[in-house]
């Protein structure tokens, strides 16, 4: 199981649990594929009624299941709908696991060399995105790509969706999803939208942070900007302030201020001859090809397939 954060805290960091890895552990502690997608599908869902009733479902296939999802591990932890809208949707640590692809080839060098490539590679990448930054701000663009895309294709459902205004002043609004307005053919869901509140009963807003395709066909009831319901993050302004700081370079060792601290020497004992370093990385149920090795439909073995079965480049066929 991976929690986000470990060790420190600041003001505003949320730890949750890495959805991914709890449903690996949940597979391996109960050995049931169901359960693993039932307790997906409550921790995906963003309405209170829908997590009730994944949650209810896991229960009653297997009490003990509920029971180990309960034990010492908060709902807000690794259900969506929970959450509050701290961590804008995210589920999984695939945000660390990408920049850990930025030091890819780090691991296992002498520490000398380590250092210095996780330092050039840092730099680069700092280098490389305060450039997009502020090449997308003299292009004008408002906000991320991802924002924009999002907001695009939100557009698009919120021009079927038909709304009924309750009170103005107070920006209380009904929306019926009309049918067909989606690609799956389903819609006739009734939402409300609160724009004073900032709120949507179907909870996109409150959990990914941008407007959904309700508070846009709103939006335009009311001949409204939409800007007001994105959240900073997505500004491109922001993303250009993340990558603002800059490193200087280390320059020529001759030039280097002489060093006057503690000299550490590790014991000859302790000092690894050359050969490769075994990873200490715990293998789960994650790195295994649930599908297995297919079989031939010839020889009936596994590892190869008609194709390349020995039987018939010779000629033979299997009893």
């Amino acid at each position: 199981m991976a929690e986000v954060g470990s060790g420190w805290e600041e003001p505003y960091a949320h730890h949750r649990f890495c959805i991914r890895h709890l449903a690996s552990n949940l597979n391996s502690e109960l050995k049931n594929a169901h359960l693993k997608n039932l307790f997906g599908r409550a921790a995906d869902s963003r309405q209170k009624e829908k997590f009730i009733k994944y949650f209810d479902r896991i229960g009653e296939l297997k009490f003990e299941a509920r029971e180990w999802l309960v034990k010492d591990k908060p709902l807000h932890k690794w259900s969506i709908y929970h959450d509050g809208g701290f961590i804008y949707g995210i589920r999984t640590t695939n945000m660390s696991e990408y920049f850990n692809g930025v030091l890819k080839g780090a691991r296992f060098l002498p520490i000398t060399a380590l250092v210095k490539m996780t330092f050039y590679r840092v730099n680069s990448y700092f280098v490389t995105r305060r450039g997009w930054g502020k090449r997308r701000l003299d292009e004008g663009y408002e906000y991320s790509e991802k924002a924009l895309k999002v907001i695009e294709d939100n557009v698009k459902k919120s021009t079927a969706h038909k709304v009924v205004s309750f009170n103005n002043e107070q920006g209380l609004f009904e929306v019926t999803t009309c049918r067909g307005s989606r690609p799956s053919g389903k819609g006739g869901n009734v939402h409300t939208v609160n724009l004073s509140r900032k709120t949507c009963t179907c909870e996109k807003l409150k959990i990914y942070k941008l407007p959904c395709s309700h508070v846009l066909a709103v939006c335009r009831y009311r001949s409204l900007s939409h800007a007001e319901y994105v959240d900073p993050f997505f500004k491109t302004s922001e993303y250009r302030l993340t990558y603002v700081k800059s490193f200087k370079p280390v320059g020529d060792v001759s030039r280097w201020s002489a060093y006057s601290g503690p000299k550490i020497v590790a014991p000859p004992s302790q000092k690894r001859k050359p050969r490769h370093t075994p990873s200490s990385r715990f293998r789960n149920e994650m790195d295994q090809n649930t599908r297995g090795k297919k079989m031939c439909s010839i020889c009936r073995k596994r590892g190869h397939n008609k194709k390349t079965c020995g039987y018939r480049n010779n000629g033979q066929t299997s009893g």
